[in-house]
């Protein structure tokens, strides 16, 4: 029996056809898109917000940040919220592929 590398022997979920999300959110209104999906429906490339990871990496995490980074005209989300959105819908994502991973 040949040994694979852990991470080799396990299968990658799958969001939006592929194995790589992009970090990438779009909000249309308060409905958020991320990932590939965020840029397949985001009208303008300048309402893609990409930069919130480095606004995340310069956050203290013992302090409670109010201060918000512009989503849009209307909404306006911190550093860890919009990485909550972030992680809240790939995991949507990958939630559903599993269901369809397991029914077949």
């Amino acid at each position: 029996m040949k040994k694979v590398p852990f991470i080799s022997a396990v299968k990658l979920a799958r969001a939006d056809d592929s194995h790589i999300v992009p970090t990438t959110l779009y909000y249309d209104g308060k409905k958020v898109y991320a990932g590939k999906e965020a840029r397949e429906r985001s009208p303008r490339p300048e309402l893609l917000i990409e930069e919130f990871k480095i606004a995340l990496g310069n956050t203290n995490p013992d302090a409670i940040d109010r201060r918000s980074l512009n989503t849009d005209k209307s909404f306006r989300r911190t550093p860890v919220g919009l990485a909550k959105d972030f992680f809240d819908e790939t995991l949507r994502k990958i939630e559903g592929w599993l269901d369809v991973l397991t029914c077949h």
